[in-house]
């Protein structure tokens, strides 16, 4: 397993580096030694948060500072317009679930349908890469 560590001379320990922080934690490759465990041991190796990421809270929650200020009626808007388009997702998902239903029911196969309509939409060269391949892949299997 690739670890980022960087040794120091204590046999069998490396120094651990993330946003500021470092500990010298026990080599964990060895028999009885578990993360877990060391852990529970050194609690204050533990960090709650690191210090960037409550510096950028601080900042959300103090109205009006820079680019980190907004609108509630800003806000609002961009929720309601997703949402909106949520819901036109929905409805011309359940158009395209109808139309293959109306297909089956004229005796069409949905599976060869839906393989059509997604070879359609890929670039000419790509589909004929992925046809080659196929067959390639086909006729070692001896399938073909």
């Amino acid at each position: 397993m690739t670890r980022i560590r960087k040794s120091i001379p204590t046999e069998g320990a490396a120094m651990w580096w993330a946003s500021g922080w470092s500990y010298v934690m026990p080599d964990f490759d060895k028999p009885n030694h578990s993360i877990v465990e060391w852990l529970s041991q050194n609690p204050q190796c533990i960090p709650t948060a690191f210090p960037k990421q409550k510096q950028v809270r601080a900042q959300m929650t103090e109205p009006g500072q820079g680019h980190n200020s907004f609108s509630k009626e800003q806000f609002r808007s961009i929720v309601e317009r997703i949402e909106r388009l949520e819901e036109e997702k929905k409805v011309i998902s359940d158009d395209i679930r109808d139309i293959y239903s109306e297909s089956k029911g004229n005796g069409y196969d949905v599976k060869a349908l839906r393989t059509i309509v997604r070879m359609r939409k890929q670039d000419a060269n790509e589909r004929a890469e992925q046809e080659a391949i196929l067959e390639t892949y086909l006729q070692a299997m001896g399938m073909i």
